[in-house]
């Protein structure tokens, strides 16, 4: 989250995925598309820009399959 539109729609997603998802926040992770800088393929495997990126992901995702673009 970089901005407070981003804080909004985490919240609101976290309230509408409520007892289903898990939603994590990601602070200063990206400034404006989180997709450009970490995606998730399935459960267990993300793709990840850098390895710098991955070391400020939350735990749970840091325990993920990751593959690198650089």
């Amino acid at each position: 989250m970089s901005n407070a539109n981003h804080a909004r729609g985490c919240d609101w997603l976290s309230r509408h995925l409520a007892g289903r998802f898990r939603v994590h926040r990601l602070h200063r992770l990206a400034d404006s598309h989180i997709d450009s800088t970490v995606l998730a393929l399935r459960p267990g495997l993300l793709l990840v820009r850098t390895p710098d990126v991955a070391e400020r992901l939350p735990k749970a995702l840091q325990a993920w399959d990751m593959i690198f673009l650089r």
